[in-house]
């Protein structure tokens, strides 16, 4: 469902006070406001009569899960042969796929396949692993953008341990890579949502349903293996980054 940035949710809402702890509260209502939780409340506060109204009457609604580490390009390929080595498994399923996303039409299907399970799941928010393809990764953030979930995609940056089609042929050619990756997204991206607000949102249970609570904000980060002259330039580009900021 579609929601603004203000909104009620009625439901049997579940969160945690603790690690040991559930608490469940039934036909309870949850406020939503400028993509701020305002909190839980047994009754709907007058003040917020004239929100949309989602009634989700005996349904459990709870906060969105949060996957810190998902590789979007391995999705194809889930679940399969876990029981190989790390070095056997990435040889024979990850890079062979990997290299697929230099053809954007594949990377597109591929990958909008990736968001559409991602949508229909429990996660709300995630941190995701794209590969070293620049326009590929571009495309990623663009189908998270419109998806409505939070997400931090990264761009893969590799001269080791890869396939000869993977491996980025210099550090010079890494980090231009990389730098025209940085340039053209981080100004398209971002959230409405201050620290303040996120602070608030924490305290107050926000992710309920379908992680609507502030704007679709995608980052960028640079992840992947690397040798020490890639290593050196990636530093060099987050220190300009942050001069930038």
């Amino acid at each position: 469902v579609a929601m603004s940035n203000s909104f009620v949710i009625k439901g049997n809402i579940c969160q945690s006070q603790n690690p040991m702890k559930l608490d469940l509260h039934e036909s309870a209502f949850l406020i939503c406001v400028d993509g701020v939780s305002k909190g839980l409340f047994d009754a709907l506060p007058a003040k917020y009569e004239g929100l949309p109204l989602y009634d989700y009457g005996d349904a459990l609604v709870f906060p969105g899960m949060v996957d810190l580490h998902v590789h979007a390009p391995q999705y194809a390929f889930r679940g399969m042969c876990m029981d190989l080595e790390l070095m056997d498994w990435l040889n024979r399923y990850t890079f062979p796929e990997e290299e697929k996303y230099e053809n954007l039409e594949y990377a597109e299907k591929a990958y909008g396949m990736f968001v559409e399970a991602l949508k229909k799941g429990a996660t709300t928010r995630a941190c995701i692993f794209a590969t070293r393809h620049r326009y590929a990764t571009e495309l990623l953030m663009r189908l998270m953008e419109e998806s409505g979930l939070v997400s931090y995609v990264g761009k893969v940056n590799m001269d080791r341990e890869a396939s000869d089609a993977l491996t980025e042929k210099s550090a010079d050619i890494s980090a231009y890579t990389t730098f025209g990756w940085i340039n053209a997204v981080k100004d398209k991206y971002g959230t409405d949502t201050t620290l303040d607000d996120a602070n608030d949102n924490e305290n107050n249970m926000n992710d309920a349903t379908d992680g609507t609570d502030d704007a679709n904000g995608n980052g960028d980060g640079v992840v992947g293996e690397i040798g020490e002259d890639v290593g050196r330039g990636m530093e060099d580009a987050g220190r300009d980054v942050e001069e930038a900021m």
